[in-house]
C-alpha cells in the first residue's frame, strides 16, 4: 500500500536522522580522544577520517532509505541507478585523488554520498 510506505518512510527517516545527529557530533568532537585507545600517533593520523565518515553516514542513511523503499515497491532500475551512481562516484572521485592520502578518499566517498542523496532526497518527498 503506497501510503503505508510513505508513512513508514517518514517515521524511518525521523528516528535514523533522530540517532544519527547526536552520533555524529559526538563522533566528530570526540573522534581524537576516541581514537586514543589505539595510541596517539594513530588518533593524530585517523581523527580527521572518523569525523569524514561520521558526517557521511547522514547521506548514507537517506541514500540506503531510498534504495530500501524502491526495493519493497520492486523497482530494481531504480535501485541499480542509485548503486551505479554511488559506486561509479565513490570510484571516479577516488581515484582522481588517490596520490593525496586515504582522507582524501573518505572525503570522495562523502561528496559521492551527499551528490547522491540530493537526487535520492528529492525523489524521497516525492513519494507523498
Amino acid at each position: 500500500n503506497k501510503d503505508e510506505i510513505n508513512k513508514n518512510t517518514r517515521k524511518s527517516i525521523k528516528f535514523t536522522i533522530g540517532l544519527l545527529v547526536p552520533a555524529v557530533i559526538v563522533t566528530v568532537l570526540l573522534s581524537k580522544h576516541l581514537l586514543l585507545i589505539f595510541g596517539e600517533e594513530y588518533s593524530n593520523n585517523t581523527y580527521k577520517l572518523l569525523q569524514v565518515l561520521a558526517l557521511s553516514s547522514i547521506p548514507f542513511a537517506i541514500n540506503t532509505t531510498y534504495i530500501t523503499v524502491k526495493n519493497v515497491q520492486h523497482h530494481i532500475k531504480d535501485v541499480l541507478l542509485v548503486n551505479l551512481l554511488l559506486a561509479v562516484g565513490t570510484l571516479s572521485l577516488s581515484y582522481l585523488v588517490l596520490g593525496y592520502g586515504v582522507l582524501m578518499i573518505g572525503i570522495a566517498w562523502l561528496a559521492t554520498q551527499l551528490l547522491v542523496s540530493c537526487y535520492t532526497s528529492i525523489r524521497l518527498l516525492r513519494l507523498r
